[in-house]
């Protein structure tokens, strides 16, 4: 037996490890060339989640402004006097009814003054009086020929001098029960005291402001809406209204009353009037409140609504969308088409109108971008 020399060793290692590669190669193609079996081969096509098309529709586009919630009347209150405040009878967020006091300033000097001419009043009653008396003896007198006719004179005179006076006081007592009157601050309608402005003891001067009070029972809301959306709106067209009420959404339906014909020069908007329904109150709302008003707008472009879901990105900032063809054998072929979104709104896209697309029509609502053109699809 022939002896193995150890420079042998690497090239037997060598051709062994050829040989077991040789072997491992002829078992792959083997395996390869093989006929597969019936029960080892099924044939896969994706399941897909179809959408159907509704109904060919005009656009209508939400649109939202916001608002302000606001009286019919808002007066600020003041004295048409100077003086000092001797009542405040209200505070700020007090409801009143018309006719109730709200302030009174001090009418002490007041009425000491028509006190004062309430006696200057009764002296020239009594002088009056007197001067008639003596003015009907001295024409029995003058009758007799006892009494000169200049007496006669002086006492006719004198009764007009008289008269004068009186009058003199009574238009003097009217100014002070005037300027008595008007030292009383009185509501002029019901509402609520928003502002105010004086305490008692303070010393006003005349129109100086006291109070503001706002009429809350008539509530209103304005908003502002550009000039070419305002030519779509009519009087009396309903208005959806949300706002929050503490913690919560407020949502309820406002009528326009009015539409501005003056345009803001600043903003180029015209202001909408809006009623609140006759269920509000100002436990609900408060004036100065914002409000967020929904106004339908319709556009002249048809289409149709899809979820966003099934869009895809094409090339160069275009959108495509995956039709699926009619059922053959079980399954649907894809077929990605160009389209054109028009408006989103949250989870939905709506679409123009094209040749292609019809009410009915059956396509792909998601997991489009794992998908191809011309792939074989089932639908549940």
């Amino acid at each position: 037996m022939k002896k193995i020399t150890p420079t042998e060793i690497p090239r037997v290692g060598i051709v062994a490890a050829v040989a077991i590669l040789l072997v491992i190669s002829l078992l792959f193609l083997a395996r390869m060339n093989a006929k597969p079996d019936n029960n080892d081969y099924v044939s896969y096509n994706h399941t897909v989640s179809p959408y159907t098309l509704g109904e060919l529709e005009t656009l209508v586009v939400d649109r939202e402004f916001s608002g302000l919630v606001e009286a019919q009347q808002t007066l600020t209150l003041g004295f048409e006097l100077a003086g000092t405040i001797a009542v405040m009878s209200v505070n700020d967020g007090d409801l009143v009814k018309q006719g109730q006091l709200l302030a009174q300033l001090d009418t002490q000097l007041l009425r000491g003054e028509l006190k004062k001419l309430s006696a200057q009043y009764k002296q020239a009653q009594a002088q009056l009086v007197l001067n008639q008396k003596t003015l009907k003896r001295q024409q029995t007198l003058k009758d007799k020929n006892y009494a000169a006719g200049q007496r006669l004179d002086e006492l006719q005179a004198e009764k007009i001098q008289l008269q004068a006076n009186k009058t003199y006081i009574q238009a003097q007592q009217q100014q002070v029960n005037i300027r008595l009157k008007k030292s009383a601050l009185y509501a002029p309608f019901d509402g609520q005291i928003s502002v105010r402005y004086r305490v008692k003891g303070a010393v006003v001067s005349p129109s100086e402001p006291i109070l503001e009070l706002v009429e809350d029972n008539q509530l209103q809301i304005k908003v502002a809406v550009p000039l070419h959306f305002s030519k779509q709106l009519k009087q009396g067209q309903q208005v959806n209204i949300q706002t929050l009420n503490n913690t919560e959404t407020l949502s309820f339906t406002s009528t326009i009353d009015t539409i501005s014909r003056s345009v803001s020069s600043g903003s180029y908007t015209q202001v909408l009037r809006l009623s609140l329904p006759s269920s509000m109150s100002h436990q609900q709302l408060s004036n100065g409140q914002v409000v967020v008003a929904n106004i339908k707008e319709p556009r002249n472009k048809t289409g149709y609504w899809i979820p966003n879901t099934a869009l895809t990105e094409g090339l160069r900032g275009t959108w495509n969308i995956l039709l699926l063809s009619d059922e053959k054998a079980g399954k649907r072929q894809i077929q990605k088409v160009a389209v054109t979104p028009l408006y989103f709104k949250h989870a939905q896209v709506f679409i123009e109108q094209a040749g292609y697309l019809s009410a009915g029509r059956l396509l792909v609502s998601n997991g489009a971008q794992r998908l191809s053109n011309q792939q074989w699809v089932t639908t549940p």
